[in-house]
């Protein structure tokens, strides 16, 4: 198998949740990021789904720590009240990345 995708998911509403399912269902998705508001919704998600091995649940305020991450290649941002600033980094970030991959 190919190396594991590394992915930050930021924002687990309705969508996002599909994302998320999407995401899990394939082998080669590792979900690295779980980035929401709701810190208890989030930690319940990635309880649920069995990801507290390798998912770190982060706070919008606290999103530094996702973009220094190299074991990253995708990013994706599903609330529409995140920052235009903070989605707009997450595309410079990803695409610095896919350059170098």
């Amino acid at each position: 198998m190919s190396e594991r995708i590394g992915v930050a998911l930021f924002g687990i509403g309705r969508i996002g949740m599909l994302h998320l399912m999407n995401m899990l269902a394939s082998p080669r998705v590792v979900v690295r990021y779980v980035v929401e508001r709701d810190l208890d919704k989030a930690r319940d998600v990635v309880k649920k789904y069995h990801l507290t091995d390798h998912t770190t649940v982060l706070s919008v305020d606290d999103t530094s720590q996702v973009f220094a991450d190299d074991r990253l290649q995708y990013i994706t941002i599903w609330n529409e009240k995140m920052p235009m600033a903070l989605q707009s980094l997450s595309s410079v970030t990803v695409e610095k990345r896919r350059k170098t991959i």
